[in-house]
């Protein structure tokens, strides 16, 4: 489910490496209908999920989704922003899934 909080993750990434982090530009980069699918896809596989604060028994909660998904960016970051770059330069700004494995450096089988 970190994909649901990976692009709110990857924009609060890049205006703290810009020096534009402030709370009034994190309040901006949320992405409530991204969390709101991943929350009805865990609720309807029958995970309870708590929006703060710790999960409950056998759930989970989306401050943990949140921070895997703040790792991962940080993790990737120089991946992210290859494939961004390269999409802003493309046509159409449309690439394929096999171009932005290249430009990201995963191999595909």
């Amino acid at each position: 489910m970190v994909c649901g909080a990976a692009g709110q993750a990857a924009e609060l990434h890049q205006l703290a490496e810009s020096g534009r982090l402030t709370p009034e530009t994190a309040r901006l980069c949320a992405a409530d209908h991204d969390k709101q699918m991943a929350l009805n896809i865990l609720t309807d596989a029958g995970v309870p999920v708590t929006e703060t604060g710790p999960a409950l028994d056998g759930g989970l909660a989306w401050d943990y989704v949140m921070a895997t998904a703040q790792q991962r960016v940080v993790r990737e970051w120089e991946r992210i922003t290859a494939v961004a770059e390269a999409l802003l330069a493309a046509p159409d700004f449309t690439l394929t899934g096999t171009q932005a494995a290249q430009i990201a450096g995963i191999t595909t089988a």
